[in-house]
């Protein structure tokens, strides 16, 4: 418990980095766009990046993605919403990994993949073999961003959303 914790404030990092607010458009799988903050419906949004994924390499999104979906889906406000966003913008790839088991929450491919600004920005490891993720709050900006480094993010972005009650 201890060391959640350690890692969990770790991972906030410095109070002037927690209120960085996200601007970025993401692609849907059908080519239309998908803009943060404006699409965000309100919601808390658990984004789960993940490279492209096969069976001896980069993890698949699928374990975290149903972890916070389940997380999500439990909460009686309907206040969190959660998506994978595909580290790639090759559509046909994408709809390729998908194919045989497609996560249980929307995806998203990410515009020039390794290269857009936005993974610079969060941190985002392409070595890691865990699955980098981010909470963002409803105005877009954001609450945690976890490299894939981090142990067990869904446990993170489950307490911050529980904690924001405690700190109104």
């Amino acid at each position: 418990r201890v060391l959640f914790r350690s890692g969990y404030f770790m991972a906030n990092g410095a109070a002037e980095d927690a209120r960085r607010t996200l601007r970025t458009e993401f692609t849907t799988l059908e080519g239309g766009s998908f803009r943060i903050p404006e699409d965000l419906q309100g919601k808390w949004t658990a984004v789960v990046f993940a490279m492209p994924w096969s069976k001896d390499g980069p993890p698949a999104p699928h374990g975290l993605a149903k972890a916070l979906s389940d997380f999500a889906g439990r909460r009686p406000e309907g206040d969190v919403g959660v998506m994978v966003a595909v580290l790639d913008d090759d559509g046909d790839k994408v709809r390729g990994l998908l194919a045989d088991k497609p996560p249980t929450c929307p995806v998203m491919m990410v515009p020039g993949g390794m290269q857009n600004p936005l993974v610079q920005r969060l941190g985002i490891q392409a070595a890691a073999r865990r699955l980098n993720a981010a909470l963002l709050r409803p105005d877009g900006s954001i609450a945690v961003a976890l490299s894939g480094f981090s142990h067990h993010p869904e446990r993170a972005i489950q307490s911050v959303i529980e904690d924001r009650k405690s700190t109104r």
